[in-house]
């Protein structure tokens, strides 16, 4: 199992990389401002105080410096919203320093939990956007969405987003539409095997993990959901979003 802190570090290579494209610093080369559009709209969707409220405490873990960054902290900005970001230093670097922003460089909960809890005194929306995409083996997901829970103030939300799961992922493989899409991503030399059920996948998240996280959640007092996303975001078929509720 990789380690975190490798993983982390990982990107803070990519974000200090001269010539590379703000979607490679991200280590999501298939993304785009398309895709970053439509990721902000369910974002705001699933957490629609970013929109109504004003004056609130939002958290975004792992924001990357692309255009999906961009858009929340400009909402932020129209809001009034003041705005705490968790990454690395090299990736925060490339991320313009205004008055409604505040960077918190280091590795989210470990590194960045406490001041974070201590500066802002309570947090209204939490954002961890395509963090568990690619490092859900080495997170300790238990550890994560706890820290969250205890940001939360009351009547706040957080999304856990595209987190990648191995379960619907075959489910959607071996229906007719997957089987059409494997098909078709195999002519573009895409080596896929066929799903195979009933065969531990180690290291991954599956339906198991991410609904026991859910029901972690609710036996502490949180609403808390699995949910999907739209069918326009990249690999949509194989991944859900955490919804939680402190009521």
């Amino acid at each position: 199992m990789e380690d975190k802190y490798t993983y982390y570090s990982s990107f803070s290579e990519s974000a200090r990389a001269l010539g590379t494209s703000e979607y490679d610093k991200i280590h999501f080369h298939k993304r785009n401002p398309q895709n970053d559009q439509l990721a902000f709209e369910d974002i705001c969707y699933k957490c629609p105080n970013l929109k109504k409220r004003k004056g609130l405490n939002v958290l975004d873990v792992g924001p990357g410096c692309t255009s999906l960054q961009r858009l929340i902290s400009s909402l932020c900005k129209e809001q009034d919203h003041t705005l705490y970001l968790a990454d690395c230093p090299e990736m925060l670097s490339h991320i313009s320093d205004e008055s409604h922003i505040k960077k918190y460089p280091g590795f989210f909960p470990d590194a960045t939990f406490e001041a974070i809890k201590k500066d802002s005194g309570g947090i209204d929306i939490v954002i961890c956007n395509s963090v568990f995409v690619y490092d859900s083996a080495a997170y300790d997901i238990c550890r994560f969405t706890d820290c969250v829970m205890q940001l939360l103030n009351t009547g706040g939300n957080a999304i856990i987003g595209d987190c990648t799961n191995i379960s619907k992922k075959k489910r959607f493989y071996a229906s007719q539409t997957g089987k059409s899409l494997l098909e078709n991503l195999r002519k573009r030399s895409r080596a896929i095997p066929d799903p195979v059920f009933n065969v531990p996948e180690y290291g991954e998240l599956d339906d198991a993990v991410l609904e026991s996280i859910v029901k972690r959640c609710r036996s502490f007092g949180f609403e808390a959901y699995l949910v999907p996303q739209p069918e326009g975001l990249a690999m949509w078929w194989e991944r859900e979003d955490i919804l939680i509720r402190k009521i």
